[in-house]
């Protein structure tokens, strides 16, 4: 019975994707795509707290009952997010977060999701002179339940990360299987 359920959930999370990737698609194909005019993308990098740091403030935030994992990587995806206009940022929610909520039973899970959206709406005005997008990080297990974090960031024109984040949408969610 679960297998059945499981199944009907992925096909509905696919679904949705496919959804969210066309609405995407049609605002870069007529240009209607909008990045939130706080962020600098020309600041330069030099000077800025290590991502790791801005990264672990919402994870301690959402607390160690988590695997960190999935965790890091859903605040990293709220941290790319958030340099999109709120309909934009919304449909990469449905595309990207929503499905790994749904996959982990997270999507009830009122804390981590007031942390994600905080990380979304913070990262446009808080963290709006940081001009870097996450395009990887890595945890080492430092023993006694501590890990060590290591985010890799660069600066990246919003529009082709887009591009790429829609491309890899549905490669990432089956992952999570």
């Amino acid at each position: 019975m679960t297998a059945v359920i499981k199944r009907k959930q992925h096909r509905e999370i696919e679904l949705q994707q496919k959804r969210s990737i066309k609405k995407l698609n049609k605002m870069m194909v007529q240009r209607t795509l909008e990045v939130h005019e706080a962020i600098q993308f020309d600041a330069p990098i030099k000077g800025l707290p290590p991502m790791s740091d801005v990264v672990s403030v919402y994870s301690d935030a959402i607390g160690d009952d988590y695997d960190i994992n999935v965790i890091v990587d859903l605040i990293t995806n709220c941290w790319n997010m958030g340099v999109y206009s709120k309909p934009v940022a919304d449909l990469i929610w449905q595309l990207m977060v929503q499905p790994i909520l749904i996959l982990r039973g997270l999507d009830k899970d009122e804390r981590v999701i007031t942390v994600l959206r905080k990380a979304v709406i913070e990262r446009s005005t808080v963290y709006a002179f940081d001009p870097r997008s996450i395009i990887e990080f890595s945890l080492t297990d430092q023993g006694e339940g501590e890990s060590y974090l290591q985010v890799s960031s660069t600066k990246a024109e919003p529009h082709k990360q887009l591009f790429q984040l829609t491309s890899n949408a549905v490669q990432i969610i089956k992952a999570y299987r």
